[in-house]
């Protein structure tokens, strides 16, 4: 059950303090001011509770609330309260929730479009596109708004809303797979750029851009008619996505933008999990293939990211399963730089434990449909895998030569990209990205 609390805080409109006076008393002669906070926590948390009971602690609860408090991270996701349609309103929710996420408000959002006035289709638009990479994303409007629903813009603005809304459902997997490991240790998934480049002290005053986990950069347009944004890259590699643009890291950057543009960059060194296909809803895309999206770092041997899957409703872990999965970089014995690689997933503790242990039941073994290696330089001879179910095989793959893609971009490297290898997420196996030149070991 999905639930939704406002009003959780004590609330007079028209008082002085817009609250009960703080000087008022409440049992053992507490004063209001000391413990006004507490409405927020508690409310969230008895609807929590309560939910629990109702399924006997079986399902997972949903609860959303605008009033919160310390210790409301545990029952609850949060949003800033009532905004307005203003891009002033729109700039200032990035460092609003990086805020809320350090402090371990994670699951926070803010009213997509604002809650308050009429935003102009441009506003509506790179609102979307700013609120599909925040942990919560939700529309929300005053019910003296007009009307705002995505179908009713004009026509250049509706496609670039759509493709927002698609851009979170893809990323699902990943996002899942950061909340998860944030139950375990806290950490903010929305974050700061100094909380993943502490030593980079060009990251520590920015607060218009921000990152998603370890991998996923995002600089949301929040001025209205620019036709570029200022990024700043920290050192490494990173891609542009979807087009693979490639950014050098340590500089910053004028990235030129359209109304069509979102300012996502996908680290060097990481795997994304993502799910391609366009279902109704989140639910029915739980048994979906899965695409894992490889970004090499031409400075680093390997790259890797996590993948996190369960029953996606309950409370039990009996059927979680959680991976690392892994590209390990085959170095040319010969010395003439024509690297090959090896895919594979490596069963990992779920998180908060420390011991590796097998799920009581799979609710499904969801398949692989497509991996995509971006900055895969060498030549390619055969990619072959090995599978504990079946026979040594080759795999179909096509290669997209450095910068054929270019058209409007100044750099895009070579792409590998592998479709329907017909593997499962649970099983052993191993990929040989293979270019002839390793030794015999290591084919």
């Amino acid at each position: 059950m999905f639930t939704w609390n406002d009003m959780g805080e004590p609330s007079v409109f028209n008082g002085p303090e817009v609250t009960m006076h703080k000087d008022a008393k409440h049992a053992n002669d507490w004063e209001h001011r000391d413990i006004h906070n507490l409405y927020g926590l508690y409310v969230h948390k008895s609807t929590w509770d309560g939910l629990m009971s109702r399924s006997n602690g079986v399902e997972r609860p949903f609860v959303l609330s605008r009033a919160f408090f310390v210790g409301s991270q545990r029952t609850a996701a949060v949003w800033t309260g009532d905004n307005t349609a203003d891009w002033s309103h729109l700039k200032i929710t990035t460092p609003m929730l990086l805020s809320l996420s350090i402090v371990g408000l994670t699951l926070c959002g803010a009213d997509v479009g604002g809650f308050f006035g009429n935003p102009d289709p441009e506003l509506l638009t790179r609102w979307y596109q700013a609120g599909a990479y925040q942990p919560f994303f939700r529309a929300h409007a005053h019910i003296d708004s007009k009307r705002r629903e995505p179908w009713l813009v004009s026509l250049e603005y509706i496609d670039p809303i759509r493709k927002a809304i698609q851009a979170r459902y893809h990323l699902l997997p990943y996002w899942y797979t950061l909340f998860a490991r944030s139950e375990a240790n806290g950490q903010p998934v929305m974050a700061p750029m100094w909380l993943h480049f502490p030593k980079d002290v060009n990251t520590f005053n920015l607060d218009e851009q921000y990152m998603i986990g370890e991998a996923v950069l995002v600089r949301p347009v929040t001025e209205q008619g620019v036709s570029y944004v200022q990024v700043y890259f920290p050192k490494g590699t990173w891609y542009h996505y979807p087009s693979f643009e490639v950014f050098t890291g340590d500089q910053l950057t004028q990235y030129p933008v359209t109304i069509t543009s979102i300012p996502v960059f996908y680290r060097g060194g990481w795997i994304i999990p993502r799910k391609e296909r366009i279902r109704r809803s989140s639910w029915l895309m739980r048994d979906d293939p899965y695409t894992f999206v490889v970004c090499l770092d031409p400075q680093e041997s390997d790259a890797f990211g996590y993948l996190y899957i369960d029953d996606f409703h309950s409370t039990s872990k009996s059927s979680a399963q959680f991976f690392k999965i892994i590209y390990q970089r085959i170095v040319d014995p010969t010395g003439a730089g024509v690297h090959g690689g090896r895919l594979r997933l490596s069963r990992l503790p779920l998180p908060g434990e420390t011991s590796v242990t097998l799920p009581k039941y799979v609710v499904s073994s969801p398949k692989i449909e497509r991996i995509v290696v971006v900055g895969f330089s060498s030549p390619l001879e055969r990619i072959t895998v090995i599978d504990e179910h079946q026979p040594r095989r080759n795999l179909e793959f096509s290669v997209t030569p450095p910068s054929s893609l270019s058209i409007g971009f100044k750099n895009i490297p070579q792409i590998v990209v592998v479709r329907k290898p017909d593997l499962s997420i649970s099983d052993d196996w191993e990929i040989h990205f293979v270019t002839g030149k390793e030794s015999r070991d290591d084919l």
